[in-house]
Parts: structure tokens; C-alpha cells; sequence
């Protein structure tokens, strides 16, 4: 019989992690459900984990194949998929047991082509609840609103409207194949990418207050790294949000994402690298350079809070070295 639910989850080396997962996978309180686990090319045991669940619960469906990321991994399950409506869940978190009861009813309650709920982010044994400011059900027009006003930046909370996570919710499987192929070719953002292509062209979405999903936070992680090809990667990310936005519909918001992702990157990503004034100047000036960020200090100002003006200003006129006295030299001193 088709089940009303897959659930798909892309694993790759995660065998520490692997079996709370599924475990709480196993125990959702909604049963009509099929698991497809897609080990992408593990060199731990996490394909032999996967295989031993699938051996006593036939609900869970594995399939093995060539490591090729965690979008190439999604798409390879969609296309394994049966089930109306599909939810994500990295193979290193966790879910309540009322998860995809909770996603699946308010789908089915209020026709909604996505629906989406909040995230706890898990530090060893301190939980905190990531803040989001956009709640309720919106159709095209709504969504359209929240897209314009607070959605990749919402200055109340200094944060994103809703979770950027392609996880955390459940889509109708018609909505989800132009957004998995819209991420692809992505390390990092690809979830970003394909939410929005996503959210331009469904229907209607439910965010709900429940938090129902453990993003669990541990050394190593893709996410947590700066990698040599961090900007690249970063820099595609804002290409491809401006290429889907044809209508131009982040206008005010594109750019405040933009400032965010830098000074993270510089101030949190890069900054046990940035030793000297010498590889600031190395490392961070050619990435202000940039057609996509020079786009951005193309503007007169941002939105912004007068400290992170400062701060705009300063780069925006090429106060570099100043910025790296007052911003970047004392808080390397304290790593």
C-alpha cells in the first residue's frame, strides 16, 4: 500500500548519530509512513546501520549509492519516494515523536502545499529555540508580503523570518522536484536556494509555532567549517537567489542577507585565520571586491542598527584597516 508520508533522509559517515535518528523516526506516533534512507557513498558503517533497520521495520526502504552530496542524495531518494507528501531529515538530528502527525494534519487541514515548524538547536545538553517572526497561513499574496518584508532578514530579531532549512517541513511531493534542482551544484545554501524557488510557486504555506525538530550541533560539521571554497560557494548562492527572483521581489531583503553572510563569514567563519592585518588584506578584500557585494556598497545604507552601519560604511568607502583594528584584531587576540 502507498504510504501517506516518506521521509527522506540523505546519510553520509554519520554512524555516531545514525541510530537516535532512526529511532526517532521509528517512533512517530503517525505509522503510515516509508523511510528512505540513501547512504551516499559512507565509509563508516552507516550504510550497514541503515541496512539493519530496513531488515526489521519494513517501512524503511535503503538505497546505496556513489557519494555525490546531500542534494544529488535527495534527488535519488525523491525519485524512490511514493508517498504524497515528503519531509527531510538529516541523518545527524532528530524529531519528536509527534512530528509528521502534527506536519501532516495541519497539511491535510489547511490544504497547505508546504508546511513548516520550528527548530531547536541541540549544544551537548543545552537546547535553544531558534526565534522566527512568520506564523499562520499565507497563500500567494501573503507569501509574496513576508518575501518582501522579513523573510531572509527580519531586523526585530537581527534574524531570518522562518527556517531557510529545506528540513523541518513537509511539502507536497508536486511542489518539491524544480526545488531540489534548483540547489544543485551547491556545498553549502542549497536548501536556501530551493525554498525560495519553492515559494514562488506554491499555492499556500502553514508555519506553525510547534518545535518539533533537534538540529543537533557537533564538531565537524559542513555548516560549521570555513572551507577554502566558503565564498564561492556563498557568492553562487546570491547569483542564483537573484537569477530565480525575476520579479525582483527580494529587493530589500537580498541585500540585508548579503551583509549578514559577510560579516559572518569575516567576524565568526574566518576569523582564527585573519591573524594579521596582511591576511585581512589577503583574504577578505578580494571577496569585498566582488561584482555581487560591490552591488551592495553600492547602496547609499542598509536598514541597519547603527553599530553594523558603522560597519557598512567603513567597508562600503574601504576603511579596511580601521575595521580590522577595531573589529577583527582583539577578538582573534581572545580565541
Amino acid at each position: 500500500m502507498t504510504p501517506k508520508v516518506s521521509i527522506i533522509v540523505p546519510v553520509y559517515n554519520t554512524e555516531k548519530y545514525l541510530r537516535p535518528c532512526l529511532d526517532s523516526i521509528q517512533a512517530q506516533t503517525f505509522k503510515d509512513f516509508e523511510a528512505v534512507l540513501v547512504d551516499d557513498g559512507s565509509t563508516d558503517k552507516s550504510g550497514e546501520i541503515c541496512d539493519e533497520y530496513a531488515a526489521k521495520d519494513s517501512r524503511f526502504v535503503v538505497v546505496h549509492k556513489q557519494n555525490e552530496g546531500v542534494t544529488k542524495a535527495r534527488i535519488t531518494a525523491f525519485e524512490h519516494s511514493k508517498g504524497e507528501y515528503i519531509t527531510f531529515i538529516d541523518s545527524d538530528d532528530i524529531v519528536h515523536s509527534c512530528y509528521i502527525d502534527k506536519l501532516y494534519n495541519t497539511a491535510i487541514g489547511e490544504n497547505a502545499d508546504i508546511v513548516c515548524c520550528q527548530v531547536i538547536r541541540v549544544y551537548g545538553n543545552k537546547k535553544i529555540e531558534e526565534t522566527n517572526t512568520i506564523f499562520g497561513t499565507y497563500d500567494t499574496h501573503g507569501i509574496h508580503h513576508f518575501l518582501k518584508n522579513n523573510y531572509l532578514y527580519d531586523p526585530s530579531i537581527d534574524g531570518t523570518g522562518m527556517p531557510l532549512y529545506l528540513c523541518a517541513k513537509l511539502f507536497k511531493k508536486e511542489v518539491l522536484y524544480g526545488g531540489l534542482h534548483a540547489g544543485e551544484g551547491l556545498k553549502l545554501g542549497e536548501d536556501q536556494i530551493g525554498l525560495f524557488y519553492m515559494l514562488l510557486r506554491i499555492n499556500s504555506i502553514t508555519l506553525i509555532p510547534d518545535y518539533l525538530y533537534e538540529y543537533i550541533m557537533h564538531e565537524g560539521q559542513t555548516t560549521d567549517k570555513y572551507r577554502p571554497d566558503f565564498w564561492d560557494n556563498k557568492l553562487e548562492v546570491f547569483r542564483r537567489y537573484k537569477k530565480i527572483d525575476v520579479d525582483n521581489i527580494l529587493a530589500d531583503q537580498l541585500p540585508l542577507r548579503m551583509w549578514v553572510v559577510l560579516i559572518k563569514g569575516i567576524e565568526w567563519k574566518m576569523l582564527p585565520a585573519l591573524s594579521s592585518y596582511n591576511n585581512f588584506k589577503e583574504m577578505v578584500v578580494p571577496v569585498l571586491q566582488d561584482d555581487v557585494f560591490q552591488t551592495l556598497f553600492c547602496r547609499r545604507r542598509l536598514q541597519l542598527r547603527f553599530r553594523k552601519n558603522i560597519k557598512f560604511w567603513m567597508l562600503k568607502y574601504k576603511c579596511y584597516y580601521i575595521y580590522y583594528i577595531l573589529f577583527i584584531r582583539r577578538r582573534h587576540k581572545n580565541l
